[in-house]
């Protein structure tokens, strides 16, 4: 497995992991579904990835 499959496995794993989270907080789920951009996402919620390969330094 490349590492590039493997950042995007980690990255689907820690989406899968927001939405269980924002779920239990009691948001609703047409929160993820109208704005799916984990970044956006971040910003109008609070609850940021500790992770996002879209920003990591390029190798």
């Amino acid at each position: 497995m490349s590492e590039k499959e493997i950042i995007q496995l980690h990255k689907a794993d820690k989406l899968i992991e927001q939405r269980l989270y924002l779920e239990a907080a009691g948001y609703l789920d047409t929160l993820y579904e109208v704005y799916p951009d984990d970044d956006y996402l971040c910003f109008i919620t609070g609850l940021c990835m500790s992770y996002n390969p879209n920003k990591a330094p390029k190798a």
